[in-house]
């Protein structure tokens, strides 16, 4: 389950990848608030509370904040995507001079990866799809759970 706490374009997570896009699929569900994809074409898809998606290869998150979901992704599309984004989330809390977050594996097995990134207090990188509202996000806790 992810939680979310302020509005996010993570566009900027995918730098690298192909097409600077995620392309693995994901299957979803909105818990709370709402969450966005962008996909290769540019469409933006906003889900709501009580709404399950799917997502094929090739988008970028839009996280709004007090969004809460629950998603499932491949292991093996997880484990060729993730270190692309958490290299890139590295990167930038570098340049930007932050402490960098303890990242953790805390749970492997039966087809399961579970990763826990802990952030500092006032985490915040520039969001720059939102940037003239000046709002960033100050999560404490990020839990992807990626499974079969």
């Amino acid at each position: 389950m992810e939680t979310h706490l302020n509005d996010l374009d993570a566009a900027f997570l995918f730098k690298g990848a192909p097409n600077d896009q995620c392309q693995a699929p994901h299957i979803g569900y909105v818990l709370k608030g709402k969450y966005g994809m962008r996909i290769a074409d540019g469409v933006e898809e906003v889900f709501e509370a009580g709404d399950a998606f799917f997502i094929g290869p090739g988008h970028t998150p839009i996280i709004f904040a007090g969004c809460e979901i629950v998603y499932f992704t491949r292991t093996e599309d997880a484990d060729r995507e993730l270190p692309v984004a958490m290299a890139n989330l590295m990167k930038y809390m570098e340049e930007q001079g932050m402490e960098v977050p303890a990242v953790t594996t805390v749970g492997q097995g039966l087809g399961a990866t579970r990763v826990r990134v802990e952030f500092a207090e006032g985490f915040a990188p520039t969001n720059p799809r939102r940037a003239q509202k000046d709002i960033s996000p100050t999560a404490t806790s990020l839990q992807p759970q990626m499974s079969v």
